[in-house]
């Protein structure tokens, strides 16, 4: 099991990143390399997203891949 600490100036990063991009295109990039279905992988993006939005001041997110 991997874990991520996403908080502060690498959430807003991060979530930038996210928003400049279109999710199933980068979805068809990721999944292959994750032996995932591209809309499998959308939709974790689309959570991870949505998590990130919710970051401010001191919160942070740690998120666990398994």
């Amino acid at each position: 099991m991997d874990c991520a600490l996403l908080e502060g100036e690498l959430a807003s990063k991060l979530l930038a990143a996210l928003r400049e991009r279109d999710l199933p295109e980068l979805a068809a990039e990721i999944a292959p390399d994750w032996d995932l279905p591209a809309e499998t992988v959308q939709s974790g993006l689309e959570t991870l997203r949505s998590h990130l939005e919710l970051v401010r001041g001191n919160t942070a997110l740690l998120y666990e891949m398994t």
